[in-house]
């Protein structure tokens, strides 16, 4: 495929964290590499949201996250380059306590849980990994 005059990679830059809360992300030694030309966050997106059938996933973590969870992401005229400098954000993570369960996110109804503040639990079994929730009307 030909390359545009101009033209950027977009370099995802990910959470490590099983499940967190963004505090704070750290560019600036990213910035310094050669080739990076910016970079951005939820607070960049001006329609944060996306999903194929609601749209009730961030595109961008804003704050509640799990690991692989896209965070940010780095603008770069070299893909090479970019890899190297996604690697050097830092994301400053308050840990959270995770859950195994999807009824046991809903009952905690914790508010940097987005499933939480979108469903409600109707039935859960004993014993097993079967709930049934129902989304709540936003």
């Amino acid at each position: 495929m030909p390359r545009y005059n101009n033209e950027v990679w977009v370099i995802p830059v990910l959470s490590d964290s099983p499940h967190g809360l963004v505090k704070s992300i750290d560019f600036s030694a990213a910035l310094a590499v050669e080739g990076v030309v910016g970079s951005m966050t939820s607070a960049d997106v001006a329609d944060n949201w996306w999903g194929l059938i609601a749209h009730d996933e961030e595109i961008m973590a804003s704050e509640a996250v799990y690991a692989g969870q896209v965070v940010g992401a780095i603008a770069c005229s070299d893909y090479d380059a970019g890899r190297r400098a996604a690697g050097m954000v830092r994301v400053e993570m308050e840990a959270r306590e995770h859950q195994l369960h999807f009824s046991d996110v809903v009952e905690r109804n914790d508010p940097g849980d987005e499933i939480g503040k979108r469903c409600t639990v109707v039935k859960k079994s004993t014993g097993s990994l079967s709930a049934s929730a129902i989304w709540k009307d936003s």
